[in-house]
């Protein structure tokens, strides 16, 4: 089933009837007879569509309860090991529950971002295009149509088999978007003969997600809206409009389109934050101090939003609680280089670029000293380059560009996308 028939489905009285019987057999224990498809479809259901991959993780084990060797339970519980807790050694363990899974697709691909997160790209694409070769290979080996009885089973395998291998680059792309490889996703996408038929959402999705990452601001609008048309109710895809609105500076747009998301998510963390930086671009300090102080009761260990609260204490010309906010939030991180580069880029945002300059530049010779250059985030570095160049400093600017990789498309005078 497609994804927009999938959607259908869950709007439908018969999963909703479904689903309702599946909750009421979690929450009171008593156990309720399902079919496999129905239990894998309430799995989906939460890990796909509703992005809830907790309860995704809560449905597959209640499904292996009843079938253990449901290859799509295993393979929900790898995926949230990985996406959820980050947890490579985990996943595996419930990969290797499945027999042979590098027989199957969907286990090369759990395998491969496994290896993705161990930071092994080169080996992941190894076994990705192997994969590929592997069904393209297979597709070659189909008989014309005439060939099939109209009845027989064997035709529709072949027909899964030439949509999986239509899909499959596009699969590798969305992969590779999560892991922050663009540059590769890019290329995979390149493999693909046009739109596949079950997945323009995702097709358009991971344009969006592409053009993002490369700042290719105006098309990645185009890509997600095109998206949006397709499922309108993915929170995920509004936020990267926000994201690429408020950078283009658009930020009535982002600011509208957060009441959207709000209208679905009523708890999401960034649209609040979104909204909250749209107030800080309006001067509408209270509004926006509210609104963070709304993402700290929905999660208290935001640490950024200590960062964008003291911010505004800075807008307002209090330093010295805006000092104070600042420390707290770099201490309460454990001297996170991400957290500290976030600081510094809010402080070259609000104009002090030698304070960013000074800071960065400290934490670059920290991982410069003890060997660990490929340690120092990527676009803390791009930032100290940018400053240097505001500055006048010329000379330390074409140093610190030595460290920078460069963009996909850029040519070797072209500094990266920031």
């Amino acid at each position: 089933m497609n994804r927009p028939d999938f959607i259908k489905y869950t709007h439908s009285a018969e999963f909703r009837e479904k689903l309702e019987q599946y909750e009421e057999a979690v929450s009171t224990g008593v156990q309720s007879y399902f079919d496999v498809d129905d239990l894998v479809d309430i799995c989906e259901y939460f890990y796909n569509l509703r992005n809830e991959a907790e309860q995704a993780a809560k449905a597959a084990r209640y499904c292996l309860s009843m079938y253990p060797d449901e290859d799509i339970a295993l393979f929900i519980l790898a995926r949230v090991e990985l996406t959820e807790h980050k947890d490579a050694d985990e996943a595996m363990k419930y990969l290797e529950q499945v027999d042979d899974y590098m027989d199957n697709t969907e286990g090369v691909l759990i395998y491969a971002e496994v290896l993705l997160m161990r930071g092994q790209l080169d080996e992941a694409l190894t076994e990705m295009q192997a994969e590929y070769d592997k069904l393209l290979r297979e597709n070659e080996d189909i008989p014309e149509d005439s060939a099939f009885d109209t009845d027989d089973i064997e035709q529709d395998d072949a027909e899964d088999l030439k949509e999986l291998t239509a899909e499959y680059p596009l699969d590798v792309a969305m992969l590779l978007c999560d892991y922050d490889h663009p540059v590769q996703a890019e290329q995979w996408m390149g493999k693909l003969n046009g739109i596949p038929q079950a997945k323009e959402f995702e097709y358009w999705e991971t344009w969006g997600r592409i053009n993002l990452a490369t700042n290719r601001l105006e098309q990645a609008i185009e890509a997600i809206n095109k998206a949006l048309d397709e499922d309108s109710y993915s929170v995920i895809t509004w936020l990267q409009l926000c994201d690429a609105q408020y950078q283009l500076g658009r930020i009535d747009d982002t600011l509208s389109n957060t009441e959207f998301i709000l209208a679905l998510d009523a708890k999401c963390e960034d649209a609040w934050s979104y909204r909250g930086c749209c107030m800080m671009e309006n001067k509408r300090f209270q509004e926006a101090r509210d609104c963070f102080n709304k993402v700290l009761e929905i999660n208290p260990d935001n640490v950024r939003i200590h960062l964008l609260l003291a911010a505004i204490s800075l807008e307002e010309g209090d330093t010295d609680t805006a000092m104070n906010g600042f420390n707290k939030a770099i201490f309460k991180s454990g001297l996170d280089p991400e957290v500290i580069t976030d600081l510094g880029m809010l402080l070259y945002d609000m104009g002090f670029v030698d304070a960013t300059y000074r800071l960065f530049k400290i934490i670059f010779s920290h991982f410069e000293q003890s060997g660990d250059i490929a340690g120092c985030p990527e676009r803390m570095i791009r930032q100290l380059y940018l400053s240097c160049l505001e500055l006048g400093k010329d000379d330390e600017a074409e140093y610190y560009k030595l460290f920078i990789p460069f963009s996909f498309g850029n040519n070797d005078n072209t500094l990266p996308n920031t």
